[in-house]
């Protein structure tokens, strides 16, 4: 591990936003393990590893259990049986398949905040109160307002919208 960038336990809990306790579970559990121990007993972590701990948060988000998860990674290790890898791709063609459809219905909301919006940014109300498709607002209107749009999200995006905490998003 010679000239190898490594890092402790706490800098990656840090990085990756978990509690030291959930590495040396997971460490215990076979899901991930250190690049090497220093003479004092102390747990080094390479960008590997972190990586590793990325996949799981992300598949644990996904609804994967950690019995999934330590499966799905034997398998990516090319561990394991055929049946075990053919289940795992069954059950990751189901995550996906829901995955995809909550990217559709996210989306579908977007654009329906971004329609309030506008609405908002062009005086706050229209005749028919509908959320969704409005007749009152012309097509062309999103397209002439959604520059400032952009740029109100990069805005936010970029690390606040210095509206002081009116909001919430300082906090």
């Amino acid at each position: 591990m010679e000239g190898e960038l490594t890092l402790s336990i706490g800098e990656v809990a840090r990085r990756c936003g978990l509690a030291t306790s959930a590495l040396r579970f997971w460490e215990a559990e076979g899901l991930v393990r250190p690049a090497h121990r220093t003479a004092s007993g102390y747990r080094r972590y390479d960008a590997e590893t972190v990586a590793r701990v990325r996949f799981i948060l992300r598949a644990q988000a996904l609804g994967l259990s950690l019995t999934e998860v330590r499966e799905l990674l034997r398998a990516a290790d090319g561990e394991g049986e055929e049946s075990v890898r053919e289940r795992l791709r069954h059950l990751l063609a189901h995550k996906l398949a829901e995955t995809h459809h909550q990217v559709e219905e996210l989306t579908g909301f977007a654009a329906q905040l971004e329609r309030v919006w506008v609405r908002l940014a062009r005086g706050g109300h229209c005749e028919c109160r509908h959320l969704g498709e409005c007749s009152c607002l012309p097509p062309e209107v999103e397209t002439i307002e959604r520059p400032r749009l952009v740029a109100e999200l990069q805005v936010i995006a970029g690390g606040g919208c210095g509206c002081g905490a009116r909001c919430g998003c300082a906090s």
